[in-house]
């Protein structure tokens, strides 16, 4: 899927259970082709919370971010998943390196179970 918005081309997948939505600028395509070595992901300790007719949802936003040369934190991507499982990780995950075309050398994320059953 593609979007066309002033500044960029946005590229996104949204996984088929609608809970996970990953997406990249071509600036972040950009800065992850410079610095592919070592991907970092983290995710919000606070959720976001949305509105629903029906109920409040709860979301986590995840970034996925680099370091460049000067040790700055340079962002490749970012997803908002509604459920906190491994299921959902995982596919965060496949969406993102499949947005990017491409796999890391290394990649650092937090150790919470559920986000390392996910890797």
């Amino acid at each position: 899927m593609k979007y066309r918005t002033l500044s960029s081309e946005v590229h996104s997948s949204l996984s088929s259970s609608s809970t996970v939505f990953t997406f990249i600028s071509e600036q972040m395509k950009a800065n992850y082709a410079k610095y592919p070595t070592m991907v970092y992901f983290d995710t919000t300790s606070h959720q976001v919370r949305g509105l629903s007719d029906e109920r409040d949802i709860f979301y986590r936003l995840g970034l996925f971010y680099v370091l460049d040369s000067n040790l700055r934190m340079l962002i490749v991507g970012a997803s908002v998943l509604e459920k906190i499982t491994k299921q959902e990780y995982y596919e965060c995950f496949s969406h993102f390196f499949k947005l990017q075309s491409s796999k890391t050398r290394t990649f650092v994320t937090s150790n919470e179970k559920v986000v390392m059953d996910g890797v």
